[in-house]
């Protein structure tokens, strides 16, 4: 994070509004805040801090200074950028301020306000930016999510305040531990261990699941082949001898059923071959209907087809009418004009007779108008050489009244002063009682921009949803062909498995010997083993089938989530547009602006009306200056009296004949002016009416032209032939369905299948249906012979197939849970140190930021100290962050010490080198938390000059590199180190002001 620019006003002890400009203090990397003690240098730092988090309690009572002018509103304004963009923080403290009617003070809350900059050509204008809100609230929890850093992880990290500067290198680890993982943002291993806990809880109970389903599914096997109990199964049982006896077992029941299938496979075909030539027989007769009804069809057509062209010449009148559109368009546009220009002359013309133009029947005639002109421009000839003597009048009139009035205004002097006095006091109440009525405005603002913020994220969402709609769309079509390709490939898989268990019966009997046992039977006689088809699948076929069949399974699950996303963010969208169309939206947000752009004018009206009020103090004390003077002048007033008295005698007479009945030359000449403009509009107006005239006439003819050109007599018989859109859509619409119908019935008496019928077939379905009957009661009576040896070989197969999905459920359950379960262990620190993974990652984090620190302490201790993390213990306690414990190692004695046995300076400058090497592991850290600006505020006072200088070198180091470090120091000898500098200085009336060098 970086500073830009601080701006402050009624603050602490600067009473006046100041500006710190830190990108052009921060040229160098380094600047000083220097003054004397007492004077505001950490007031800067802490409003930095205020503008942020607000106000601390210990600051809260004196925030508001109390050197400012009642009134002064008390803000702090700080410009920022991270990661995440450039923002402006706009914060007031919590204030008394003077009632606005009546004596006494009223309790201002505090208020927060932010603001996305898009440019930094906005950073000096005030208020410039996005509004991202502007409750004290939402601004907190808003600057929290953006800096990333608590207050007190900001005055250990970014600003170091008087008190505070240690804090770091002296917390216990369990609070360095919390600091680390929120300016690494490492809570993402504390949440991947919780994560990995919980997935190996529900893999263990989904192995015990699926172990309990496979001993339950061998039992039920064993019952059905063999009617024997089946010895316990454990995870360490031979699956797969298992399944082979299970094979031998459904291999017997298959052999009995072999012959019974054979009897009836023998049947069906029969049944088939009799049903084959019923179907026949049944096509036959449906394409014989299918003829008939086409016929009949084209036959309604034919009888359909006059009305039909009557309908096609009806849209070609219809069309023909509809060129004719911008003519028609242009003929009521030239109308309307005409009408316009003719109401705009008869408004002129009433005008002027109002007025009383003199010429009463001359608005009829060009003539009369332009000689009446041309009267009425010497009229306002003669009158305006009258001017200057008016003019003249004027000044002699006010050279006599200043004499008499110097006279009157010495001896009624307090009358006077009494009398302008009161005017600014009654000018001053007007404008009061316009801020009063702006008030209501000027409160609405902050509500008015958290509406308008609401109203545009709202027509966001609004713009959103089409969108969000089409992704859910998508996400169906995708989800229903994964279900579909799912199912296909589960269907494959149990087909192959039914065709290897088939097969089983084949693989046993290709082991038989003449003489030996059967060991599924016993019998040594084996008149007819089974054979194992040539097309066979193998256990890895179907083993490959079940891989393909849960991959698909898998996508389909995938999919089906990502539809549930899509879907649950359409529902989101609707929900936060609680019913609300587009229209409806645009038209909230339009209000919203309204309501935002009157709170501000009233704002702006506001500040206007309070300059007014400081120019009127102003006015008051310069008339005061003024009337002191007026008596130095009063024997020349005297003497002047008289030579003005004859100047005007002379110059009456003249103006006097200039005004005639006016009481002014100049309302004379007004009076005269009016009435030319009068004329002069009218003339104008006439002009304007007659070329729309013309125009009407030209549009008439062009209309007339091409009705005839189009073979309609007169334009209304177009607008006659003219149809609706909906109308000639309809008409059309019909029109294609008839074509299409005749098109349909005529391709199907086309079709090969109908094209070669005369009509005249005989189907014979009776003698059809009998066969089949025959053939299927013959087909039954076979497969009711070959019922029970089927059900018995039926139930053995079902029983095996559910021990193999069983089997492979359990496999494919181990396969995934392994490698949770090890990551499980990994992460928990099952390991030799017991570090678990959250932990093991501060202390890499921790290693990294004493590595940067002591590359500075080195330099600023001359090589004495060192920091080295411990393992367990710091103070004497043993803490839950293991590891994260420091010491100093002091080269100079060869053994490690207790940070808190540092003196002042030697932590001062350790706790230096550690907040600095904080700072740069973190600006390293892609996605971490962003530490451009550091302020230290304390402690080079309590370096010597050897170690003040290491600690300078490694500070004009930082500015090299890119960061910007701000000094708060009274040392005199900083000042000739460092140009760029912030000097706080007293006020002799009391409070303090800003001076900037940069």
């Amino acid at each position: 994070m970086r500073f830009h620019r601080l701006v402050l006003q009624a603050i602490g002890p600067f009473a006046g509004r100041h500006e710190v400009d830190f990108d052009a203090l921060s040229v160098s990397g380094l600047f000083l805040l220097n003054g004397p003690t007492g004077a505001g240098k950490s007031t800067l730092i802490d409003a930095v801090e205020f503008a942020l988090y607000g106000a601390r309690d210990e600051l809260k009572e004196r925030m508001v200074s109390g050197h400012a002018a009642p009134g002064a509103e008390p803000f702090v304004e700080l410009v920022f950028s991270n990661s995440r963009g450039m923002f402006r923080v706009v914060r007031t403290p919590e204030h008394e301020r003077p009632k606005q009617r009546g004596s006494g003070t009223t309790r201002v809350n505090g208020t927060a306000r932010l603001f996305r900059l898009t440019s930094e050509d906005q950073i000096a204008v005030p208020d410039a930016g996005e509004p991202v809100t502007s409750s004290a609230a939402e601004t907190g929890a808003a600057i929290l999510e953006l800096v990333q850093l608590s207050r007190e992880q900001f005055t250990q990290t970014v600003v170091l305040p008087q008190g505070k500067f240690a804090t770091f290198l002296t917390t216990p680890p369990d609070a360095r531990a919390k600091v680390l993982q929120d300016v690494f943002g490492t809570e993402i291993y504390d949440l991947t261990q919780e994560r990995l806990r919980e997935a190996a809880t529900a893999a263990r109970q989904r192995l015990e699941a699926h172990l309990g389903a496979l001993r339950s599914a061998a039992t039920h096997m064993w019952k059905v082949g063999s009617g024997e109990d089946l010895p316990e199964i454990t995870p360490t049982t031979d699956l797969a001898h298992l399944v082979a006896l299970a094979g031998t077992l459904a291999a017997a029941a298959g052999a009995r059923h072999s012959a019974a299938m054979e009897a009836l496979s023998r049947a069906s075909a029969t049944a088939r071959a009799a049903a084959a030539a019923a179907e026949g027989a049944r096509e036959l007769a449906d394409n014989l209907t299918r003829r008939r009804d086409a016929l009949t069809r084209l036959a309604a057509l034919d009888a359909e087809g006059t009305a039909i062209d009557a309908l096609r010449a009806r849209v070609a009148r219809a069309d023909a009418a509809g060129a004719l559109g911008p003519a028609l368009e242009a003929y009521g546009a030239a109308t309307r004009d005409a009408a316009t220009a003719s109401a705009g002359l008869a408004r002129e013309v009433a005008s002027a007779r109002r007025r009383g133009c003199g010429l009463a029947d001359a608005f009829e005639d060009d003539a009369a108008l332009g000689a009446l002109r041309d009267g009425l421009v010497e009229e306002c000839a003669g009158i305006r050489r009258a001017l200057p003597a008016a003019l003249g009048l004027a000044e002699a009139h006010q050279a006599q009244q200043a004499a008499h009035a110097l006279v009157a205004r010495l001896e009624s002097e307090r009358t006077a002063r009494q009398a302008d006095l009161a005017d600014v006091v009654d000018r001053r109440r007007t404008l009061e009682s316009e801020i009063g009525t702006l008030a209501d405005a000027r409160a609405d603002l902050a509500a008015a921009s958290a509406a308008h913020e609401q109203a545009r994220a709202l027509r966001t969402d609004a713009r959103t949803l089409a969108a969000l709609q089409r992704d859910r769309e998508v996400a169906a079509t995708r989800l229903t062909e994964a279900v579909s390709a799912s199912r296909a490939a589960l269907e494959r898989a149990t087909h192959l498995q039914g065709a290897w268990l088939d097969s089983l019966a084949g693989e046993l009997a290709s082991g038989l010997q003449p003489g030996a046992p059967c060991p599924v039977c016993g019998s040594d006689a084996h008149p007819r083993p089974a054979t194992r088809p040539a097309d066979a699948p193998s256990r890895a076929d179907v083993q490959r089938a079940r891989d393909r069949a849960a991959a698909a399974e898998e996508e389909a699950a995938r999919r089906q989530a990502e539809h549930s996303r899509a879907d649950a963010r359409v529902i989101d969208h609707l929900a936060r547009l609680e019913g609300r169309d587009p229209d409806e939206v645009e038209a909230i947000h339009a209000a919203a602006e309204t309501r935002l752009r009157r709170a501000r004018e009233a704002e702006e009206r506001t500040t206007e009306i309070r300059v007014a009020l400081d120019e009127l103090a102003v006015r008051e004390a310069s008339v005061r200056s003024a009337l002191a003077d007026v008596a130095d002048g009063l024997p020349g007033a005297r003497a002047g009296a008289a030579e003005a008295d004859a100047r005007a005698e002379t110059l009456s007479r003249e103006v006097d004949s200039a005004r005639g009945s006016h009481a002014t030359v100049a309302e004379a000449l007004a009076d005269a002016e009016a009435r030319l403009a009068h004329v002069t509009a009218v003339r104008e107006a006439r002009a304007l009416a007659h070329a729309a005239s013309e125009r009407l006439e030209s549009t008439a003819r062009q209309l007339a032209e091409q009705c005839a050109h189009l073979g309609f007599a007169t334009p209304a018989a177009a607008q006659a032939a003219a149809m609706e859109p909906a109308a000639r859509a309809e008409a059309r619409a019909r029109i294609e369905e008839y074509e299409a119908d005749r098109a349909a019935q005529e391709a199907r008496l086309r079709e090969p299948s109908i094209a070669g019928l005369t009509g005249d077939e005989d189907p014979r379905l009776e003698e059809h249906r009998a066969r089949v009957a025959a053939a299927q009661e013959t087909e039954q009576a076979a497969a009711a012979a070959e019922g029970d040896a089927h059900r018995v070989q039926e139930t053995c197969s079902a029983a095996l197939a559910d021990l193999g999905r069983s089997i492979s459920a359990y496999h494919a359950a181990v396969e995934e849970a392994s490698p949770v379960l090890r990551m499980e262990r990994v992460a928990r620190g099952e390991n030799e140190r017991h570090t678990s993974l959250s932990n093991w990652v501060l202390l890499r984090r921790f290693d990294e930021v004493l590595g940067a620190a002591n590359r500075r302490l080195g330099t600023m201790s001359d090589g004495r100290y060192e920091l080295v993390r411990t393992e367990d213990r710091e103070s004497g306690r043993r803490h839950r962050r293991g590891g994260l414990a420091l010491e100093i190692r002091d080269h100079h004695i060869g053994r490690g010490r207790s940070p808190h046995s540092l003196s002042g300076g030697e932590t001062f400058y350790t706790s230096l080198s550690l907040a600095l090497g904080l700072a740069d592991v973190v600006s390293d850290e892609a996605g971490g938390v962003e530490l451009g600006t550091l302020f230290v505020d304390e402690g080079f006072g309590s370096l010597d000059q050897t170690t003040l200088g290491n600690v300078m070198e490694v500070l004009h180091g930082l500015g090299r590199n890119g960061r910007a470090v701000g000094i708060v120091s009274h040392v005199g000898e900083l000042k000739s180190q460092i140009a760029e500098q912030v000097e706080v200085r007293r006020l002799p009336a009391g409070g303090s002001t800003i001076v900037v060098h940069a």
